[in-house]
């Protein structure tokens, strides 16, 4: 086995790796600059694998796209926020905001890594952050009685950076440096894992005094969270049950991993500290569900 086989295989070495990293050094967080760098550049490598003519055919079928932002951005939050009342409204709305945030910047490069469909990915993120400039407030307003107020360019200069850009560098890597890309590509998934250290040690960094500071509120809340998790990925890979297994897996990726960092900065402008702590541990069951994910998905149909 060679290393990039064995760092594709055991994966989840490097994300628990990142989050004990960032729990133990606290003082990563303080780089958080460095975040936009190391997706931007884990996105692009991401892309080396991805023919833009499979992404042009996911947009000449604009109908699945459409239901799959239903399902995932209005239908499933109204039925997450319900049925998580049983262990409280700031649960619940805590549960909501979860579920009905986009589909984060990083879920191509996750569903590169468990095998997935990622152009289909890539399509979801992209319409699902125009989407949420309408959806999430009315949920929020109707179901949590919060009014929020957006960042709008803030988002679209987000989803510039770390998705526009990267895509459009990797065409012209693709139509330029045909031989460089052949190299590079072959490792880029494994390269991404081995970036998910940093990545992960500086997100889980910067909110490691909220979570050693809060044992007990942790592990009282770690139990929905987690739930939400495991559920939101369930769902979505059934939602799409006629489809092929890998579009079936992105759809999975695109409902589960969500924008936590959009969610998190909602969470402490408008919410109580029940809720941001919420955000927070959703960042570790965000970096460790994935390796469950694809434990399982290998029996599902």
């Amino acid at each position: 086995m060679s290393l990039p086989q064995f760092i594709e295989r055991y994966f989840w070495i490097f994300f628990a790796a990142g989050i004990v990293l960032g729990l133990l050094v606290p003082h990563m967080g303080l780089y958080k600059g460095l975040l936009l760098y190391i997706m931007a550049f884990g996105f692009y490598l991401a892309m080396l694998k991805v023919d833009l003519v499979q992404i042009k055919d996911h947009l000449k079928h604009p109908l699945l796209i459409v239901y799959v932002l239903i399902v995932s951005m209005i239908i499933i939050p109204l039925l997450f926020f319900f049925g998580f009342l049983a262990w409280g409204k700031e649960v619940a709305v805590g549960i909501l905001l979860i579920a009905a945030l986009p589909a984060g910047v990083a879920t191509p490069i996750l569903t590169d890594i468990s095998k997935g469909d990622v152009s289909l990915s890539l399509v979801i993120t992209v319409f699902s952050h125009l989407v949420v400039l309408f959806s999430l407030p009315v949920l929020l307003f109707f179901l949590a009685g919060t009014a929020i107020e957006l960042d709008y360019t803030g988002i679209i200069t987000t989803l510039s950076l770390l998705i526009v850009i990267p895509v459009l560098v990797s065409e012209i890597s693709k139509r330029f440096f045909s031989g460089y890309v052949a190299k590079v590509a072959p490792n880029a998934t494994a390269t991404v894992i081995v970036l998910s250290i940093p990545g992960l040690g500086i997100t889980i960094g910067a909110e490691s005094a909220t979570i050693l500071g809060n044992i007990p509120d942790v592990l009282l809340l770690l139990v929905p969270v987690y739930l939400a998790f495991l559920l939101l990925h369930l769902i979505g890979y059934f939602s799409g049950i006629w489809l092929p297994k890998k579009k079936k897996i992105a759809i999975a990726n695109s409902t589960a991993f969500t924008n936590l960092g959009l969610g998190l900065v909602l969470a402490l402008f408008y919410f109580p500290s029940t809720t941001v702590l919420m955000m927070v541990l959703a960042h570790i069951a965000w970096g460790t569900m994935l390796p469950v994910f694809t434990l399982y998905e290998r029996f599902l149909p």
